[in-house]
């Protein structure tokens, strides 16, 4: 750069909830060791309940893929808090389930498909009290656990709501996808401009739920495929699928 010329460089703004201090009071974060008879193994699996949970109310309530991850490096729990405190979304309930195997368990067709469909929503059930209406339940994944997450919401009745997070899908996955003339799913896709390894099946995605009934929203960011880019976005996706702006 000659003399004389000054550089103007564009810095990352953390979204607000990162900014802000966190919520309190805050939701309760407690772990447990779940059992799994499709599985054949336990899966240890987080649960947060959002501030004030009452459990007199029925709350809706969200499936993340990829649990520690999620917690840990993308602060879900402070997001949710945020959110919930903003109300930019209804207070829910989440479950962050760990995998052993992110090959094995988010394949399509997979016994993790079982595990979080019937076995996980049962353990639930007898946790918190969480709405028994597919409408109210969202399954999320990022990247290959975006897969799995498809995987149980188009192949069982579980899930009415579905977030995938820089999605990486195969061709079978994306052509798997069930109608929705008695199962709609509203779905929210976070696809990464510079991201050419998954950015035409996340953008394939979207033509074949759409194609198949299913009411979807679609965020393109010019941003890569990494961390930074799902943490910032996760309140944009549960804004979408539990934000109190919409009608459900």
């Amino acid at each position: 750069i000659s003399s004389g010329h000054s550089l103007s460089v564009l810095q990352y703004q953390a979204p607000q909830e990162f900014i802000d201090p966190p919520v309190s009071p805050s939701g309760s974060v407690t772990e447990a060791v779940v059992p799994s008879r499709a599985i054949g193994a336990p899966r240890r699996v987080i649960l947060y309940l959002p501030p004030g949970y009452d459990a007199a109310k029925t709350y809706p309530m969200a499936v993340f893929h990829d649990g520690d991850l999620v917690v840990n490096q993308g602060q879900a729990p402070r997001v949710l808090d945020w959110l919930i405190a903003h109300q930019a979304i209804e207070p829910i309930v989440a479950a962050f389930v760990d995998p052993v195997s992110r090959t094995d368990d988010y394949k399509r067709g997979a016994p993790m498909r079982a595990f979080v469909s019937t076995e996980l929503l049962e353990y639930l059930a007898t946790k918190a009290h969480i709405s028994t209406s597919a409408a109210d339940r969202a399954i999320i994944g990022i990247s290959a656990g975006a897969r799995g997450a498809l995987d149980a919401a188009s192949a069982t009745k579980a899930y009415g709501k579905l977030g995938l997070m820089l999605p990486a899908l195969d061709a079978p996955d994306i052509q798997a996808i069930a109608p929705g003339t008695d199962h709609a799913i509203r779905t929210s896709i976070l696809a990464a401009h510079y991201d050419p390894l998954n950015l035409p099946s996340a953008r394939g995605a979207q033509l074949m739920l759409a194609d198949q009934g299913h009411r979807v929203t679609f965020k393109e960011v010019p941003e890569g495929h990494s961390t930074a880019t799902w943490r910032t976005h996760l309140r944009d996706v549960l804004i979408d699928l539990f934000g109190t702006q919409m009608k459900r």
